[in-house]
């Protein structure tokens, strides 16, 4: 149990070093505050801090830098986890739509964004049921040439992906194909379906048409999404600009560990199977090639047993009272639009 000034020393530091990516000194801590404390007092605390694990003595000079244990001191007991305010909420639900608008691809849409505010690596993984069957299918003309295709499968996952289609089709046409593809996929396990099997089982005799054909396969992409999604990655990329990971060999460690064969994705479940919002710092993820890294992984539940994954991986050193909220947020976002509720 660390005293109040030990417990203030230590969030000085890492908040210090979350900021600066340099390590702490005595004097610094002294000054942030407002020397009420004397820098032999904080040298002593900070000598604490070390033994017990907290923090450890860079090797160039002789501030300290937080390890594990202070982590994760600092995420159970000195920060606090707000929601995200109502104007950042808007902000990201109006990004959100505007992406999905211009891709079609919600999960695509969350997990990038995600990445991009936070500048890290975002993973969502999403629940496949052994056997899915095809529960509603709208097909949404929006212009001459671009039409709408959501898809809702038995898990109740959601999907929506914007298609190009020939001029030829109206909004009426496409009502037709929608209702006669509804009829003739009910009851059809849409994981063994293919296209081959979709146009043997929806085309009409009298229809011999490759303009036809060509929109066939568009929403059957579409409907395979809707029940394949599994997992996405994103920004990646994003380490590389860090300090954390400044040599080639431990990007790629990242990578082989992010590899839909890695470790981590083949573990994702087993890290997160205890509660709904975990944060696993360094070595706590148990995977070598991560071990530099913390990963906050958010599961949402969809019913029947299903549940998904919102997943961020970063540097230890991450500001985590900004980060964990918008994890918070994103794993709600696609809950709700996987369950066709408002964000």
């Amino acid at each position: 149990m660390l005293s109040e000034r030990q417990s203030t020393i230590l969030k000085l530091v890492i908040d210090t070093y979350i900021e600066s990516a340099e390590p702490v000194g005595s004097k610094y801590i002294a000054d942030l505050l407002g020397h009420s404390v004397s820098s032999a007092t904080i040298r002593n605390e900070m000598s604490f801090l070390e033994e017990y694990g907290f923090l450890t003595k860079a090797h160039t000079s002789s501030g300290r830098v937080p390890i594990d244990k202070g982590y994760r001191e600092y995420v159970d007991n000195l920060i606090n986890i707000e929601k995200i305010n109502k104007a950042e909420r808007m902000n990201l639900t109006n990004a959100l739509q505007n992406y999905v608008y211009e891709n079609g691809n919600f999960i695509e849409a969350a997990t990038s964004i995600l990445s991009y505010i936070t500048g890290m690596v975002t993973i969502s993984v999403l629940p496949k049921s052994n056997k899915t069957y095809l529960e509603h299918l709208k097909i949404i003309f929006m212009e001459p040439g671009r039409a709408l295709v959501v898809t809702i499968v038995s898990s109740g996952i959601a999907h929506n992906r914007f298609i190009r289609i020939s001029e030829l089709f109206d909004a009426s046409d496409l009502e037709k194909i929608e209702k006669s593809l509804e009829s003739n996929l009910h009851g059809v396990d849409l994981n063994s379906l293919n296209f081959e099997n979709m146009k043997i089982i929806t085309m009409s005799k009298n229809v011999n048409s490759q303009v036809y054909e060509d929109l066939l396969y568009e929403i059957y992409v579409s409907i395979k999404q809707a029940n394949e999604l599994d997992v996405n990655v994103t920004g990646i990329e994003n380490l590389m600009r860090l300090p954390e990971f400044d040599t080639s060999n431990k990007v790629f460690n990242i990578y082989k560990a992010l590899d839909k064969d890695g470790d981590l994705i083949n573990n994702l479940d087993k890290l997160n199977e205890k509660d709904d919002f975990t944060v696993l710092i360094g070595n706590e993820i148990k995977i070598e090639d991560l071990n530099k890294c913390t990963l906050i992984s958010a599961t949402y539940d969809l019913g029947d047993d299903l549940h998904g994954q919102i997943n961020l991986i970063g540097p230890k050193r991450m500001n985590y009272e900004l980060v964990i909220p918008k994890v918070g947020f994103i794993r709600e976002a696609i809950k709700n639009e996987l369950l066709g509720n408002e964000i």
